[in-house]
């Protein structure tokens, strides 16, 4: 059997976009270290609105918590294919 998928239930909008926030800088850090970019896909229906809210609120201030699209690839997927 394989490995079970992490669910999360979050109460709003506003509470998965502070959770969405932490985990994508996480991701685009490793990747930055990594490859010296960040690649992700996204889908349609609300998570780019929701991504948007996410990662275009202002940073803590810290370094670890910047967000550098410069050094992002974007894709867009299309999970019906």
């Amino acid at each position: 059997m394989g490995k079970q998928p992490n669910l999360y239930a979050f109460d709003d909008i506003s509470a998965l976009a502070r959770s969405l926030r932490i985990y994508v800088i996480r991701c685009q850090n490793a990747g930055f270290d990594r490859h010296g970019l960040f690649k992700v896909a996204v889908s349609g229906g609300s998570l780019p609105s929701t991504l948007a809210k996410a990662l275009l609120e202002p940073a803590d201030g810290g370094s670890e918590d910047a967000v550098d699209f410069a050094k992002w690839e974007i894709f867009f997927a299309d999970e019906r294919a």
